[in-house]
């Protein structure tokens, strides 16, 4: 029985034929390609997307008949020479932008104050609970209902 496996295996030695040509180049392209695809895949998860999303910290309280929004925490992008500059971000009081153009820069630990008919919100009264909304070079860095005390 041994005999029959070392004929077997002197047989295959000797057989010279193979692979077609055509197969073989077939079958090189396609490893090639597989190989590229998984090494690019690979590479690209090295790089990031260039821009994050700002992860700024914003406490808001209706205290005092008064909305205050306070800048606790700069994100990645806060610039710490002036804080975030005006148009970079802005505040949504159910659904309505406040006009902040009198407001200037916003620095961590200032506030924004929202009182009883400032910014055209006459409607600010104790007891009702306001959408608040604040946007970080378009991101929303902060969104809740805050209720108004007196």
């Amino acid at each position: 029985m041994t005999k029959k496996i070392g004929q077997k295996i002197r047989n295959i030695w000797k057989d010279k034929t193979g692979v077609s040509p055509i197969i073989s180049v077939i079958l090189m392209v396609a490893i090639t390609v597989v190989l590229a695809a998984t090494i690019w895949a690979w590479v690209s998860g090295f790089g990031g997307s260039g821009s994050e999303p700002e992860s700024a910290a914003v406490v808001c309280k209706g205290v005092n008949d008064q909305l205050r929004i306070i800048l606790a925490e700069g994100g990645e992008s806060y610039p710490t020479a002036t804080g975030y500059l005006a148009g970079n971000f802005a505040v949504y009081i159910n659904g309505i932008e406040a006009d902040l153009t009198s407001f200037g820069n916003w620095s961590v630990g200032q506030s924004i104050i929202f009182a009883t008919e400032a910014d055209g919100l006459t409607d600010l009264t104790p007891g009702q609970e306001y959408s608040v909304t604040v946007t970080i070079f378009d991101t929303t860095v902060f969104d809740k209902d805050i209720l108004v005390t007196g």
